[in-house]
């Protein structure tokens, strides 16, 4: 359901509220109030910036898993990626960078 659906079923719900037996009032106003905690949790933003080149998501899936502490590079890990570069081809940027990802990804998974 979209959280235009949820408001607009607030909405009703609201003006349902009064109109019956207190049995009823109690089941519209239990349904208001898990209606309006699903429209502020939806509502909520997923990621949140904590710095340049740092998202970090907010689901509750994410929220649930224990972070791990990033990896980088060692000095001695950053000089074997250039040493093992193919130097006899020409190179390009892109070729630098994606050798050094692979090795992040390796020690990051």
């Amino acid at each position: 359901m979209s959280v235009e659906a949820m408001k607009q079923a607030l909405v009703a719900l609201d003006d349902a509220l009064g109109y019956g037996s207190q049995r009823l009032d109690d089941k519209l106003t239990n349904a208001i109030t898990s209606l309006r905690q699903a429209i502020e949790q939806a509502e909520k933003p997923f990621y949140k910036v904590e710095g340049p080149l740092h998202v970090v998501c907010q689901c509750d899936k994410c929220k649930a898993q224990p972070q791990r502490e990033w990896v980088g590079l060692t000095d001695e890990e950053r000089m074997d990626i250039l040493l093992n570069l193919n130097w006899d081809k020409k190179l390009s940027h892109m070729d630098t960078a994606l050798a050094i990802e692979a090795k992040l990804k390796e020690k990051n998974t």
